[in-house]
């Protein structure tokens, strides 16, 4: 899947078609790490610095992103976005939230570099 930021960076998400090993996390982050790593920090500084590994399709047709953790390399998955408008899943703005991420939290290993 090709997302694009709101600068116009395009990055490349790889899709993870076998993903049942992978655990889903509702805390956001490594749960390993969460229970066992001492000094481990709140999840929102640790989810955004771990490596976006892709994403999944859900069985709902829902998009998670999957990421590994930068301690333990366990890959974990989550929503990160899931809105209901109209009571209808939006996927394009699950793809808005992912760039926006990958923008700001500078995962640039995943952009698409075009020569011009």
């Amino acid at each position: 899947m090709i997302v694009q930021d709101p600068k116009g960076n395009k990055y490349r998400l790889p899709l993870i078609a076998q993903y049942d090993s992978i655990p889903y996390e509702p805390m956001l982050c490594c749960s390993h790490c969460y229970h066992f790593r001492s000094g481990y920090g709140n999840w929102m500084e640790e989810m955004s610095t771990d490596k976006v590994a892709g994403y999944v399709v859900n069985p709902e047709g829902e998009y998670e992103i999957v990421l590994e953790c930068k301690y333990c390399g366990q890959k974990y998955r989550f929503h990160m976005f899931k809105e209901y408008p109209g009571g209808i899943y939006d996927a394009e703005g699950w793809k808005d939230e992912i760039a926006l991420h990958l923008l700001v939290r500078k995962h640039d290993y995943l952009k698409i570099v075009t020569e011009e």
